[in-house]
């Protein structure tokens, strides 16, 4: 009978220990990521990729979304967004389970009620972007164009911009080609990846 009260501290210390540890745990897992958009010298958000038709009165859906570049300072979890232009703004959220430069995806709501030229200002942690979004009267028909020299060797092709080797490309690495177009229209030019970097 005697030990009996020094059993229960011992169970009471015990449950106090383990709830001080699972709440531990909680605040850890919870944490905030930390870092920045990738942009250029002039703020623009780099690189950036604006995917799908953004047509004058036509509802956003699936196709339509950003692409932004984050470098990750801190793991966990984030909140990117835009703000609201033209009646339509880009939003995602998640949780970087890394460090270093990784591209998000953004979707985007909304309908946009006027044509023409959208500037959007883009958030994360501390740090915003620039990025622009064209709004057309109607849905554009894809353009017939050959890429020259198709399909052994690009012709009249030049890189811009330095490539070194750790540091992520920005707007000023680029490479220009030749294309022979027979019908004005939309366009989509992609490469594979190589060494880590592509360009479309």
């Amino acid at each position: 009978m005697k030990n009996r009260p020094f059993l229960l501290l011992l169970s009471s210390l015990s449950l106090l220990f383990i709830y001080s540890c699972k709440k531990e745990f909680s605040f850890e897992n919870g944490q905030k990521s930390h870092g920045r958009l990738a942009a250029d010298i002039s703020g623009n958000c780099a690189p950036i990729n604006a995917a799908g038709n953004f047509i004058l009165g036509h509802t956003l859906n699936d196709s339509n979304f950003l692409e932004v570049s984050v470098d990750v300072t801190n793991p966990g979890s984030y909140s990117i967004h835009s703000d609201t232009v033209n009646g339509y703004y880009f939003k995602t959220s998640g949780n970087f389970a890394d460090t270093g430069r990784i591209t998000v995806k953004l979707p985007g709501t909304g309908t946009p009620v006027s044509r023409g030229v959208d500037h959007f200002t883009m958030s994360y942690d501390s740090s915003i972007c620039s990025a622009t979004v064209s709004v057309l009267n109607n849905v554009p028909l894809p353009a017939d164009y050959s890429l020259s020299g198709a399909p052994n060797t690009c012709m009249n092709f030049s890189l811009k911009g330095l490539f070194i080797n750790n540091i992520p490309l920005d707007t000023s690495n680029a490479v220009e080609i030749q294309v022979q177009v027979t019908t004005p229209g939309t366009y989509s030019i992609t490469t594979n990846t190589v060494n880590g970097y592509s360009f479309s």
